[in-house]
């Protein structure tokens, strides 16, 4: 099931969900079992919220994203 990203929420919300597909084939390079791809990206989206206050620049924030994951 793919996320789409909807109109509302922040900017930093709408890059979140739009770096869903990124999250999912990082996870899926590294993850053996497949079935913990969704509790993968699952930990990789509250890691980034919970880590949001040190983004520097927020042009970069899909690439930070990816370092996250």
């Amino acid at each position: 099931m793919a996320l789409r990203p909807q109109r509302r929420g922040t900017p930093f919300d709408r890059v979140v969900l739009e770096s869903v597909g990124l999250i999912r084939r990082i996870g899926a390079a590294r993850l053996r079992d497949r079935g913990d791809l969704d509790d993968f990206t699952q930990a990789v989206v509250l890691r980034v919220y919970a880590n949001r206050d040190s983004v520097r620049d927020e042009e970069r924030l899909a690439n930070w994203i990816g370092v996250v994951a």
